[in-house]
């Protein structure tokens, strides 16, 4: 609600990041106050559990020459879920100033609030084995949290900007952002590895009481332009950024609670723990600084070359569950390399290659923390734009080398928090296929497929609670000739098996399952529109989630009516 698009950036992230990720990185744009004019947009919605939400978003000028604009946005959603018990409430809360100082210079000031209460929050999963090495099938409403269990996070979001041009040619841009954030909770956990069929006995109740403190602050200054060099126009960016993040972590201690108890007849019946007092369980504060520079070379008219590189310091120190936390490192290299070639005005094809640097927060057993993600990845692809660049399609395949990939390991019996291994020498290989765009003036499409394949350095499978292929298809058709205003959607989503491992039982974990949506969308008039959503047509009953002899179910069939007024 609060973002205008979302940018989806292809190949590791480390060049402008500094902590590069082998897959993609996600640029959420916010929303700006760039409305000139009043505009106003009213929601409202109800699910098919009774779970509400309403939404406005006004934006005007705010003096006679419109060089000064607002926009406020807000937004809350009530109800319950698919879980027993379990009900959410969202609050959000939005602004926006955007102003012209000059012709060249443009100002921008905001504020976000975010609130989320979860009642009945559940934490971890459900049994996933009977102790005869048996398979559960629990009912997907089924919750391992007490009715007293709950989950809240709170956060303010403060951010700013200024943008200069310099000609026609370069921009230089200051962006500045600080959020504060609270949590705090009272949860459930079960500890075992298997549960008695008969009686329900054999997992062990871990409630806790937690609070977070956290706050995040971040500056970045970029240059971006193009110059003119060997009769060509080449492009270049440099940038500076600094990231600092703080937090503190607390939780009960010695609290006193009830034994065992029979959870095939659980009905979230359960006495609140007397919780101990609180104490100070982790604390983090986090300091990076990266410069990096840019640019895309035209050696021809149809022959690219993309350069770069970046130099990042980074430094954490903490303690974690009475261990030291931490971690220095400096003047670390990202460089990355690519060429692009202009098959005609339509194709393109491309090669890359970057490095990954990636801190990490997981812990192993002794909570310290795993050394930093390191390695490459290698891209090779073909882009095609089409119908006047309303279709866009695209062919990549990839290999990333890395080291100390977290891997899941268990439960620490000690802090009931995850801890993980590092693997060595992972290897993942694959290809993506994409198309999005209007095939038609009345037909849109969405469509990709990627499939790969990852394994360590001893030819063990990484990652396996990932589906290695996955489909995804949504189309959408103005139905304008039989129902004027009238526009139907269809999607398929289908994966390929997950698993994991069970220190018994061995493997389980949930086959390939394909998922069908709808919708349909009405348009009354100018002003006023409502839609249907169904998820999950038929049904199905498929686990979204494997970890540590434990699993939890994706959502079932859902259906949604959303209301829409403009003005």
């Amino acid at each position: 609600m609060l973002y205008d698009r979302v940018e989806v950036v292809r190949g590791a992230t480390g060049l402008t990041t500094g902590a590069g990720d082998p897959s993609a990185s996600v640029n959420l744009v916010r929303k700006r106050a760039n409305s000139i004019s009043r505009y106003t947009i009213l929601e409202a919605g109800i699910g098919r559990y009774a779970d509400f939400n309403t939404m406005i978003d006004h934006s005007q000028a705010l003096n006679n020459s419109g060089s000064v604009r607002g926009r406020f946005i807000a937004e809350h959603k009530n109800g319950n879920t698919f879980i027993k018990n379990e009900k959410e409430r969202y609050t959000t809360l939005y602004g926006n100033i955007e102003a012209d100082l000059t012709d060249t210079t443009k100002l921008g000031l905001g504020v976000s609030y975010q609130k989320e209460k979860r009642d009945a929050a559940l934490w971890g999963g459900l049994p996933a084995f009977y102790s005869d090495g048996g398979e559960t099938n629990w009912s997907r409403s089924k919750n391992a949290s007490p009715e007293w269990a709950y989950w809240d996070n709170e956060s303010v979001n403060y951010f700013a900007d200024i943008t200069q041009k310099l000609g026609e040619k370069w921009e230089l841009a200051l962006k500045g952002n600080y959020r504060v954030g609270k949590h705090n909770s009272e949860l459930f956990y079960f500890s075992g590895s298997s549960l008695n069929r008969q009686d329900g006995l054999g997992w062990s109740p871990w409630p806790g009481k937690f609070k977070n403190d956290n706050t995040q602050s971040n500056v970045q200054l970029d240059l971006t332009g193009s110059f003119s060099a060997w009769g060509l126009e080449h492009d270049a960016a440099i940038g500076i950024q600094y990231n600092r993040a703080h937090r503190n972590s607390y939780a009960a201690d010695n609290s006193t609670f009830d034994g065992a108890f029979d959870f095939n007849n659980w009905n979230g019946i359960y006495a609140r723990p007397n919780w101990g007092s609180m104490s100070e369980k982790y604390y983090q504060n986090l300091k990076e600084f990266g410069v990096y520079v840019s640019t895309r070379l035209h050696l021809t008219d149809r022959l690219s070359m993309l350069l770069g590189s970046r130099i990042s310091s980074y430094r954490t120190e903490g303690t974690f569950y009475g261990s030291t936390q931490n971690f220095h490192a400096n003047d670390v290299w990202t460089p990355y390399a690519g060429l692009t070639f202009d098959i005609n005005p339509q194709n393109t094809v491309y090669v890359s290659y970057t490095d990954i640097f990636k801190p990490q927060s997981q812990v192993d057993i002794n909570n310290k923390l795993l050394s930093p993600v390191t390695g490459e990845t290698y891209e090779a692809g073909w882009k095609g734009s089409y119908f006047n660049d309303n279709l866009q399609t695209q062919i990549s395949v990839f290999e990333t080398r890395q080291d100390n990939l977290a891997q899941s390991a268990g439960i620490n019996p000690n802090t009931l928090l995850a801890y993980y291994t590092a693997s060595k020498g992972a290897k993942v290989r694959g290809f993506e296929v994409e198309a999005s765009g209007n095939v038609t003036e009345k037909l849109k499409l969405s469509a990709g497929y990627t499939q790969w394949k990852g394994d360590d350095a001893s030819g063990n499978p990484i990652n396996t609670t990932q589906p290695r292929k996955q489909f995804k298809l949504f189309a959408t058709y103005d139905m304008n000739r039989l129902v004027q205003g009238l526009t139907v959607g269809a999607g398929v989503n289908w994966q390929s098996r997950i698993y994991t491992k069970h220190a018994t039982y061995g493997e389980y974990g949930q086959k390939a399952y394909t998922l069908v949506n709808l919708m349909a969308r009405y348009q009354f008039n100018d002003n006023f529109s409502a839609q249907l959503n169904i998820d999950n047509l038929f049904d199905k009953k498929y686990r979204n989630a494997l970890s540590f002899s434990q699993y939890s179910y994706g959502e079932p069939f859902y259906t949604r009516l959303n209301l829409r007024y403009e003005f």
